[in-house]
């Protein structure tokens, strides 16, 4: 008896799963199709949508109005060539990226700070109908929260530094190396006192560019001071020259170090060297991004940024 009713149980038990399968095989369905249909809706734009930011629709209208907000006439943007109207869109895509950033990052402007703006920078803006004066505000706004934006996502590392350039007989000719590596051999002194100088502090960089500026064995096309300071500041973006290695060797260094480089001019094969650098890095911060660009394209994937300029009318 016990042996006949474990037997009905078993056959219940696997007669159930066939209907299990079945059940969570629909479910499953359901789910997909959901997910499916979901990403068409959430994805899909109307015709008057040209831009979508963050979940924001950049439309037709806003297009017009930019064009409109120009010199405050035109008929829209139908005056203007399709190339112009995508400069128009990436503007306004790039806006509301800053926009964004700035909401996120709670940097705003005060309502006084951009009416007083905008008043220096038109001079009829008092004349301006309300709808005008919105529009200018609004361009005013964004103008004022970029550079505060910029500042807080964008990472920051900048110095010092004096050169010393031995390069003037790149200019061609048999024994343009032999006189290239006679003059640095002259040079190499020079520099190495002037960076054993700005190492101990006793030497300040722009005292160090006025002595490079002024010595005579430091003969770069016969005058150095024709082509301007031998020396500054640097940053990220404005680097010394085009040395490839350069970049990368100031990153190794520690904020208020001081070291002497030999680098290329240009980025050249047969260019190894040219001058000697010494530099000093004086802040650093790491932040969002290395460069406004580096963190435009990170922003455009994180706010999930799609363009439609097929839309454009």
């Amino acid at each position: 008896m016990e042996e006949s009713e474990s037997l009905n149980s078993s056959k219940q038990t696997s007669s159930k799963k066939p209907l299990q399968i079945i059940g969570w095989a629909i479910v499953l369905g359901l789910i997909i199709a959901l997910g499916f249909w979901g990403y068409i809706l959430t994805t899909r734009v109307d015709k008057n949508t040209i831009a979508v930011v963050g979940g924001k629709n950049i439309t037709q209208t806003d297009l017009n109005d930019a064009v409109y907000g120009i010199d405050f006439g035109g008929k829209g943007s139908s005056n203007v060539t399709d190339k112009q109207k995508h400069q128009f869109i990436d503007v306004m895509v790039e806006n509301e990226i800053y926009n964004n950033a700035a909401k996120r990052l709670g940097i705003t402007v005060t309502d006084a700070e951009v009416e007083a703006q905008a008043k220096k920078d038109i001079s009829g803006y008092d004349s301006y109908t309300d709808k005008q004066k919105n529009m200018v505000l609004a361009n005013t706004r964004i103008n004022l929260l970029k550079p505060k934006v910029t500042t807080a996502v964008i990472s920051v590392e900048e110095g010092e530094y004096v050169e010393l350039r031995y390069d003037k007989y790149w200019t061609g000719g048999p024994d343009q190396a032999s006189k290239t590596a006679e003059l640095k051999a002259s040079i190499q002194p020079i520099a190495d006192n002037l960076f054993a100088k700005l190492k101990a502090g006793t030497m300040t960089f722009a005292q160090a560019t006025k002595e490079v500026d002024t010595n005579k064995t430091i003969d770069i096309a016969g005058n150095p001071s024709t082509l301007g300071p031998q020396g500054g500041f640097f940053d990220k973006d404005v680097r010394i020259y085009q040395d490839p290695e350069f970049p990368e060797n100031v990153k190794k260094m520690k904020v208020g170090e001081v070291k002497l480089f030999n680098i290329s001019l240009i980025d050249l094969s047969d260019r190894k060297d040219g001058a000697f650098v010494i530099a000093k890095v004086t802040k650093r911060e790491d932040n969002e991004a290395n460069s406004v660009s580096e963190w435009i394209e990170k922003e455009t994937k994180n706010l999930n940024v799609g363009v439609y300029y097929e839309n454009a009318k």
